[in-house]
């Protein structure tokens, strides 16, 4: 059995600034949901696939190309954001839906966010 391939390192970036030195954690998730639909021909299943950019980071409101500015203003414009992970060389991409990080935290603690953006259509993978 060969071994398993460990990888420590990660790129992301949003309109094409890379924010991985901002970030402690960042994945695309999916998430399934089927419907059961019953007609008069007969029952089917219906399966609809959503997928999510999830990142948690670091507040650094106020940075130059702050990431949490970044969201703050795609999240007020409705504007979608081209979200780039490349992994080991493999490289996804999508849209994303900004949304607004959370701000402030705990005293004497680095303030953190943890941050679900809907993506739009679907990931590709090249």
């Amino acid at each position: 059995m060969p071994a398993p391939v460990l990888i420590s390192t990660l790129t992301l970036s949003l309109e094409t600034v890379d924010y991985e030195c901002q970030l402690s954690n960042a994945r695309l998730e999916t998430a399934n949901s089927e419907t059961q639909v019953r007609t008069f021909c007969g029952n089917y299943t219906a399966n609809q696939e959503t997928y999510s950019l999830v990142i948690e980071g670091y507040q650094d409101f106020g940075a130059t190309d702050s990431l949490c500015d970044l969201l703050w203003t795609a999240s007020t414009s409705g504007s979608t954001l081209t979200a780039v992970m490349d992994i080991n060389g493999v490289t996804f991409t999508a849209e994303v839906a900004g949304r607004k990080p959370p701000v402030g935290g705990a005293a004497g603690d680095p303030l953190t966010f943890t941050l679900t953006l809907p993506v739009e259509g679907t990931i590709a993978k090249v």
